[in-house]
């Protein structure tokens, strides 16, 4: 019972961990790339490299880490790589990329599903060996079923191998299992903060619209006011053209008032000038024709007489 709630807990942590591996994209690929076997500390990598290694293979994967950022979110993407098998060189490859968020989870991940995968393409090979109890990659995969109600027999033939491996995968996906907590509390202290600042900026975005209506009525407030100003100064300009031709027709008249009051003056002038003369050429006649008349010069009386006229 207690080896069965363990491979039912390990069923779901590998079709949580496929479920991740195939629903994310690609990433920016400007961070630069550190490589590692996985092999410094107990873990899957280093039990997935136990399995292959008795398998035949000679060289232990390796893993490709990219930490970059999306969103703001921390992100990590891994990538497994496995030389071929030496004296197998059909068997399928076993290289698989995944995506998490920090390098330590992701790599056990990865190495995890390597380990599933692994499993699956090899269940005659594995069919007596303590790893074959491993969940396999489909939920009804008939020969891992098989295997699972013969567990007693493998137990019998590999007590201590198979408690051994059992302990170890126990302790992996505790490990597993707590630093994709961390990962995940990190991922909600963020999605809060996250949301805090999303609310501050549609409270903004709110402030930002009713002052945006407000000043809207304000520029139409303004609109109508420079319309009326508009309509104001029109008005205007068409008085000030009555006004300009009313001056200009006042100046016309004041004009020909000039002209009428010079030739007035000149006429005055004409006439002075025309008495003045008719004074001096009227008192030359006058006094020959007395002094013919009488053959003796014209008395003082006389002369008078005819200035005064």
């Amino acid at each position: 019972m207690f080896f069965l709630v363990l491979f039912i807990i390990l069923f779901l942590l590998l079709t949580l961990n496929r479920t991740q591996m195939t629903s994310h994209g690609s990433s920016d690929d400007g961070n630069a790339l550190t490589h590692t076997d996985g092999l410094a500390r107990e873990g899957f990598p280093r039990i997935l490299w136990e399995v292959l290694q008795g398998a035949g293979y000679t060289t232990p994967p390796q893993y490709a880490v990219q930490q970059f950022e999306k969103h703001r979110v921390p992100r990590c993407r891994v990538r497994m790589t496995l030389e071929p098998h030496p004296l197998q060189p059909g068997w399928r490859s076993l290289d698989s990329e995944s995506f998490g968020y920090r390098a330590e989870d992701t790599i056990e991940a990865i190495a995890l599903h390597g380990l599933t995968t692994f499993c699956g393409f090899h269940p005659l090979e594995l069919a007596t060996h303590p790893i074959g109890l491993f969940p396999a990659e489909r939920e009804d995969d008939p020969m891992w079923k098989d295997r699972v109600e013969h567990a007693k027999d493998i137990w019998a033939i590999y007590p201590g191998q198979t408690a051994h491996l059992t302990v170890r995968c126990m302790n992996a996906l505790y490990r597993l299992q707590v630093m994709r907590g961390e990962a995940m509390s990190h991922l909600m202290a963020l999605l809060e903060a996250t949301k805090i600042t999303l609310d501050n900026r549609e409270e903004l975005v709110v402030d930002l619209s009713t002052e945006m209506v407000e000043k809207d009525l304000q520029v139409e407030q303004l609109s109508t006011d420079i319309q009326e100003l508009e309509e104001l100064v029109g008005t205007r300009e068409n008085t000030i053209e009555v006004l300009e031709d009313q001056l200009i027709n006042t100046q016309q008249q004041l004009a020909e008032a000039n002209e009428h009051l010079d030739m007035h003056h000149q006429e005055i002038q004409d006439m002075e000038a025309n008495e003045d003369v008719d004074i001096e050429g009227g008192e030359e006649p006058a006094s020959s024709v007395d002094t013919a008349g009488s053959g003796r010069p014209p008395s003082p009386e006389s002369s008078v007489a005819s200035f005064a006229h």
